[in-house]
C-alpha cells in the first residue's frame, strides 16, 4: 500500500512538473485578448479596434539570472534542458540565416537586469537573429559556442540579439568571453546599436596560430540612456582554418520603471480597454505591489512558488488599474495552477475598488487534487462599481508544504477587460484642455 501510494505522488508529481514547463515560448498568448465570450457576451461590443496601452507582443526570455530563482547560467543546463549529443548541434536556420526573438527586459526589484548565455543548453542559439549561421554549431564537448571559418575565401558570421523593454533603459553594459585562434586577419567583436542599424565603435580581439583568449567588454554612451529597446552584436570575421570558441555572453542594464506601481488603461473609442500579461519577463514586479516577492520566482511563461518542508508559503499579488472615466463591467481570467493534493496549494482571484475588500473572488476548487485552468471574475453591476475610475486585482499562491524540486503553484497568463463609458464620455474627455479637471 505505501509503494503504491509512493508511486501515485511520483505520477502526480512528474504530471505538475510536464504541466509547468509544457508553454513552449513559440505558442503566443494562452488564450486571445479579444475573446467574443468576453466582449460580445459580457460587455457587448465587438473585438475590433482594441488596443491596450500596455499590450507588449509575446516575447522569449533566455537565461535570465534572477535572485531567488533557484538556478542560475553558471549552473549549467536546466533539468528541462539537460540533453547529451556526441556531436555538436547546428541551429535551427532558414537558407544560412534565422531571425531570432526579441528578448523583453523586465528587471528586478533593484531594479538590475542581466541576460546569461553559456551556450551549454540546445536551445542556446533560438534568441539571437543569426546571419551565415551554416557554420556556427554547439559543442557539447567543450560546452560552448563553435564558430568555424570557410574552406575558402572569408566569411562573416554574426548573432544579434534584440532587448526592449517597457520601461526606460540605462546602464548598458556588453560582455564576451572565449578563444579565436587563426591569424591577425581574423577577428570576433562585440558590438552595441540603438536601432539595430548603426553600431558603433565595438572591442575585437585577433586570431593567433596558438589560440588566442579574449574577455571583450563594452559600455553603452549617452545614445543608450532611457531608452526602450537596444541591439547587441557578435560578429565574427573569419579565413580558412580560423575558428571562434564563444563561452559565455552576458549584457546587463538597469531599468526605470513608473514611480508608482499600476497600470493605465486607455479605453479606444469604443469604450473597451484591454491588458494581458503573459510573463514574458518579470515586468509585473514594477506594475504591481507583491507582498512575500521574496518566495515568488519566475520563468519565462510564468510566476510561481514551490513547497518548503519549513511551512507554509504565501504569496499574494495586488495590481491597481486606473481609467480616465468611469467604469462599466470589468472581467479578468487568470491561466492558473495549483496542486492540491501534494502541498494543499490553492489560488485566490479578486477584485477591489479599495485595494482591500474583496467584491468579488473565486478559487481554485477545493475538490480539485491537481488544478490546471482559467479562473475568471467579474464586475459588471453598476452599483457596485459607483462610478469608479479605478478598481484593483488580487492574486493570491499559497500552500501549506511541499517538495521544492517542483512549483506548487502558478501563474501563466492574466487577461483583463474593462469597458468605460461610452464613446460621448471618450469625446468630452478628449475635448478637455491639457491640466483641465476631468469629471
Amino acid at each position: 500500500m505505501k509503494l503504491r501510494a509512493r508511486a501515485r505522488r511520483l505520477v502526480l508529481q512528474l504530471a505538475v512538473l510536464t504541466l509547468g514547463l509544457a508553454t513552449p515560448a513559440s505558442a503566443g498568448p494562452v488564450f486571445e485578448a479579444a475573446s467574443p465570450d468576453i466582449l460580445g457576451t459580457v460587455l457587448g461590443a465587438p473585438a475590433i479596434g482594441v488596443h491596450p496601452t500596455w499590450m507588449v507582443a509575446a516575447v522569449h526570455l533566455g537565461e535570465l539570472a534572477l535572485a531567488g530563482r533557484g538556478e542560475s547560467a553558471e549552473a549549467g543546463p536546466s533539468e528541462t534542458t539537460t540533453v547529451r549529443r556526441s556531436r555538436p548541434m547546428a541551429p535551427r536556420l532558414e537558407g544560412d540565416h534565422s531571425v531570432g526573438r526579441v528578448i523583453e527586459v523586465g528587471g528586478r526589484s533593484d531594479l538590475g537586469y542581466e541576460y546569461h548565455e553559456h551556450f551549454n543548453r540546445p536551445g542556446a542559439l533560438d534568441d539571437p537573429a543569426i546571419e551565415s549561421g551554416s557554420s556556427l554549431s554547439l559543442d557539447p564537448t567543450t560546452q560552448a559556442l563553435l564558430i568555424q571559418g570557410p574552406e575558402s575565401g572569408r566569411q562573416r558570421v554574426t548573432l544579434s540579439y534584440r532587448f526592449t523593454s517597457p520601461f526606460p533603459m540605462k546602464e548598458l553594459v556588453g560582455e564576451l568571453e572565449g578563444e579565436i585562434q587563426g591569424s591577425e586577419a581574423d577577428a570576433v567583436q562585440l558590438m552595441l546599436s540603438p536601432n539595430g542599424r548603426e553600431y558603433g565603435f565595438a572591442p575585437h580581439a585577433y586570431g593567433r596560430p596558438n589560440g588566442n583568449a579574449f574577455r571583450l567588454t563594452t559600455v553603452g554612451s549617452d545614445r543608450f540612456e532611457d531608452s526602450h529597446g537596444f541591439w547587441v552584436r557578435i560578429a565574427a570575421d573569419l579565413g580558412p582554418k580560423s575558428s571562434v570558441v564563444v563561452r559565455g555572453f552576458r549584457t546587463a542594464c538597469r531599468v526605470k520603471p513608473p514611480w508608482r506601481p499600476q497600470v493605465t488603461l486607455q479605453p479606444q473609442e469604443d469604450g473597451l480597454a484591454i491588458y494581458r500579461e503573459t510573463f514574458q519577463s518579470t515586468r509585473l514586479i514594477h506594475l504591481a505591489e507583491i507582498e512575500n516577492g521574496s518566495a515568488l520566482e519566475w520563468d519565462a511563461g510564468r510566476m510561481f512558488i514551490r513547497g518548503q518542508r519549513s511551512g507554509p508559503v504565501r504569496v499574494a499579488v495586488r495590481q491597481r488599474f486606473v481609467t480616465p472615466v468611469p467604469l462599466r463591467a470589468i472581467v479578468v481570467r487568470v491561466r492558473n495552477a495549483a496542486n492540491r493534493q501534494e502541498g494543499g496549494a490553492a489560488n485566490l482571484v479578486g477584485l477591489s475598488l479599495d485595494g482591500q475588500s474583496l467584491v468579488v473572488r473565486e478559487a481554485t476548487p477545493a475538490s480539485a487534487g491537481l488544478f490546471e485552468g482559467e479562473t475568471e471574475v467579474r464586475l459588471d453591476d453598476p452599483a457596485r462599481l459607483a462610478e469608479a475610475r479605478q478598481f484593483f486585482l488580487h492574486i493570491e499562491l499559497s500552500n501549506r508544504a511541499g517538495a521544492p524540486a517542483i512549483p506548487s503553484n502558478w501563474v501563466s497568463c492574466i487577461e483583463v477587460v474593462a469597458r468605460t463609458a461610452g464613446p460621448d464620455a471618450m469625446a468630452r474627455i478628449s475635448a478637455l484642455p491639457a491640466g483641465a479637471e476631468r469629471r
